[in-house]
């Protein structure tokens, strides 16, 4: 009898410790698993951004032809924008010297030294040259002339504050 009971007690530890195996292995392969379409995942959405990108860059060149065509025909003297990105024009304020720090900044006159420096840096990140530096040469020097006229105007409004 107790030989009896050696064998199930040993036969019951011996199936336990499967159930843990089985158990640590289940866990493994569908972390695995998941892992594996994680990486389909992020496979498909850089071969469609790089598809998007061939699309996009598929620029003519200024004043070349292409083949079959003559010179005059080409009338295409500039390259076509970058979809996303708007003119020059309409992608900055048109702030100069002469507008008032407040509308810079977009603060109250009277605002305090806090709100005029929080405004500050959200305008600063937002027009900041790094954001417009892949747009292009124009777009960098008009973004470098923004933030300039942010530093004077919170300049301006912090030093009328302390004159007050």
């Amino acid at each position: 009898m107790d030989s009896a009971l050696v064998k199930i007690f040993g036969l019951s530890q011996f199936l336990i410790l499967g159930l843990i195996v089985g158990t640590v292995v289940v866990v493994f392969v569908k972390q695995w698993l998941r892992d594996k379409a994680l990486e389909k995942l992020h496979d498909e959405q850089n071969n469609t951004q790089t598809d998007a990108l061939r699309k996009n860059s598929a620029v003519k060149r200024v004043g070349v032809p292409e083949s079959g065509q003559s010179r005059s025909d080409n009338t295409e003297h500039h390259q076509p924008r970058e979809k996303g990105r708007p003119q020059l024009a309409s992608a900055f304020p048109s702030w100069t010297d002469a507008t008032p720090a407040h509308e810079i900044l977009e603060v109250a006159i009277d605002a305090d030294a806090g709100a005029i420096e929080s405004a500050y840096k959200r305008q600063l990140k937002k027009y900041h040259p790094d954001r417009f530096g892949g747009w292009g040469v124009e777009y960098a020097k008009r973004a470098h002339q923004i933030i300039l006229l942010l530093q004077k105007s919170r300049d301006r409004m912090l030093n009328s504050r302390n004159h007050r």
